[in-house]
């Protein structure tokens, strides 16, 4: 049985005004857009347990959650899956 917990920090160093342009070589179209869609000052928190079962068989359960500082937003998932060797 193993067990992992890892915290990531997203922080934003640049202004909301930030803008990512592209253009297509062959036909000169261009666009522009925002180019990320998390908030600035962001924490993410995940949980993973992994169980080995024999014969060949490995079970994982996990649990992140995503808090950013600006707006007060926050987001939640679980996931849970079997892996077979063949």
């Amino acid at each position: 049985m193993i067990s992992t917990l890892q915290a990531e920090r997203m922080q934003t160093f640049w202004t909301d005004s930030e803008t990512m342009s592209a253009t297509f070589l062959s036909s000169g179209e261009s666009f522009e857009g925002a180019p990320r869609e998390e908030k600035a000052d962001a924490l993410k928190l995940r949980f993973s347990l992994d169980v080995a079962l024999p014969p060949n068989v490995q079970a994982q359960l996990a649990s992140e959650h995503l808090a950013q500082a600006n707006g007060g937003y926050g987001a939640s998932q679980a996931s849970a899956g079997v892996k077979i060797a063949f």
